[in-house]
């Protein structure tokens, strides 16, 4: 019920509670990412996308629902341009918020990829762009 913390030169592991932020308890995440000195994780059955703070040990929470509500919400997830993105697990709206106001949008996926499968699982940024690696779809 927490997220992982290690220190590879300190060899200490530690964790920081998600029940006040996010209170399901199965399947919370699926990938994280750092971005502009923050930490993202990807909500797969969770209904927030996490943030954390490493500099002042904070975690806070962005509600997700109006882009997915799906049981894999996102398969992966990744920073650019001044947004974090995830592409859609089971749904068909690649998740998009931007760091500086806030907002949480969508951007519909289904004329590459869709069905009832996982679409995507992994994520990654390069030279500005986004590239999700494809898991599973009808087309």
């Amino acid at each position: 019920e927490a997220l992982m913390v290690y220190d590879p030169r300190a060899e200490t592991i530690t964790g920081h509670d998600l029940l006040p932020v996010s209170p399901t308890r199965y399947a919370r995440y699926s990938a994280i990412c750092s971005y502009e000195g923050l930490i993202y994780a990807a909500p797969v059955v969770a209904r927030i996308l996490l943030i954390f703070d490493p500099t002042t040990q904070q975690l806070s929470g962005v509600d997700i629902t109006k882009i997915s509500a799906s049981h894999f919400n996102f398969g992966g997830i990744c920073g650019a341009a001044g947004k974090i993105f995830a592409p859609p697990g089971a749904g068909s709206q690649m998740l998009v918020y931007d760091i500086k106001d806030g907002q949480v949008s969508g951007v519909d996926v289904s004329s590459i990829a869709e069905g009832p499968k996982v679409l995507f699982n992994g994520a990654c940024a390069c030279a500005g762009k986004v590239y999700g690696a494809p898991w599973g779809s009808d087309r």
